[in-house]
């Protein structure tokens, strides 16, 4: 099951992203520099990245604005963002409704509806502090969106500058010193030796990103 497959029966209001826009920008933008993406593309959608494609699609079609929103201006996300990229539900605490499907990972709490209130608050307390105190801090990201973004505090500007110089690199009409005076790139350094082991580095951090892009993953350099 793809994003063809995929109902949305979510209001619009309630579509929210853990992460601010630009940095699921850079995730397609580093996608697209994929030669395993753009293969599968080509062949529409057969391809070692089949599974990849039925939910991200072709993105070589589309730039990120007519990939990511409906409507640009209202900032109103397409129904494809939201299947990749939003929280199925609120994370504060709701009272369940008859039938509702409980998502994985939601913590349960049930009592009789004639129990004292005093009671009711204890016990809750009770339970939530033996499971959310389970959790590590700096751990897995409060986030159950399906494509998830793999660190707390991604650094949007440093990614940026991997992907110019990766780009520039690939282009081939420069060497990595003078790749590293592009303005976008701003590798500074003592002489062509160190500003290319720079570039290099940077270079590196994006082959990093594009294969970890892959595999639905971002922006981990693993």
């Amino acid at each position: 099951m793809g994003f063809a497959d995929w109902e949305d029966e979510t209001p619009w209001d309630r579509k929210k992203l853990f992460f601010p826009h630009d940095v699921y920008e850079q995730w397609f933008k580093v996608l697209r520099l994929s030669d395993k993406y753009r293969e599968t593309c080509d062949k529409k959608g057969k391809g070692e990245l089949a599974p990849l494609y039925a939910d991200f699609g072709d993105i070589y079609s589309v730039d990120f604005s007519e990939w990511f929103y409906s409507d640009a201006q209202a900032r109103k996300l397409s129904p494809r963002a939201v299947y990749l990229f939003a929280e199925p539900t609120s994370l504060r605490p709701r009272q369940l409704r008859a039938g509702e499907v409980v998502a994985e990972g939601d913590i349960v709490v049930a009592f009789p509806r004639d129990v004292l209130l005093r009671f009711a608050v204890s016990g809750v307390r009770t339970i939530l502090e033996k499971e959310l105190g389970k959790r590590k801090v700096g751990g897995e990201l409060p986030t159950r969106a399906r494509y998830r973004v793999s660190i707390r505090n991604p650094e949007v500007d440093a990614i940026k500058r991997a992907v110019r110089a990766f780009e520039l690199k690939k282009k081939g009409d420069k060497k990595l010193h003078e790749i590293a005076d592009d303005k976008d790139v701003a590798a500074t350094g003592d002489g062509k030796a160190e500003k290319a082991q720079k570039v290099s580095k940077l270079v590196k951090r994006c082959e990093g990103y594009i294969e970890a892009a892959e595999k639905g993953q971002f922006p981990t350099t693993q």
